[in-house]
């Protein structure tokens, strides 16, 4: 089984880190995608917040009424007298 040396960079500073073997480092990567896609998730999640909710969106303009082109010329039916 291959052992690693694992080097982390931090914003200036570089560690060498223990010899671990491939399985031990998989399991950390993995881990570290996982919290790094939970972080994206949440981030997400957090400015969906901010926006305003459906009931909270200010009032809009009223169309004129000749933009009601669906009521302008409603259809007869059999139970129109």
């Amino acid at each position: 089984m291959p052992i690693y040396v694992v080097i982390l960079q931090s914003s200036n500073k570089t560690f060498i880190t223990n010899i671990m073997e491939e399985e031990k480092l998989k399991e950390l990567l993995a881990d570290a995608e996982e919290r790094g896609y939970q972080r994206g998730l949440n981030a997400r999640i957090e400015e969906e917040m901010k926006r305003p909710g459906i009931w909270e969106q200010p009032p809009q303009e009223e169309l004129p009424e000749e933009d009601y082109q669906i009521l302008a010329n409603p259809r007869r039916t059999p139970w129109d007298n």
